[in-house]
């Protein structure tokens, strides 16, 4: 199951849908962005996807 293409293509995109900011973040190692349905609030800078628990 791990294997599957349709869980492959949702970690590719649980990645790919991070904002810049995260990308960039030193604490991007502890969270990986969080779980994808936390991910609602905007960055300072406008930009979708920030987990709504991130204080960054």
């Amino acid at each position: 199951m791990v294997l599957s293409p349709r869980q492959q293509a949702f970690g590719e995109a649980k990645w790919r849908d991070l904002p810049g900011k995260c990308h960039s973040c030193a604490q991007l190692t502890l969270c990986w962005g969080g779980c994808a349905k936390h991910r609602f609030t905007p960055t300072r800078e406008g930009e979708e996807g920030l987990n709504y628990l991130c204080r960054g």
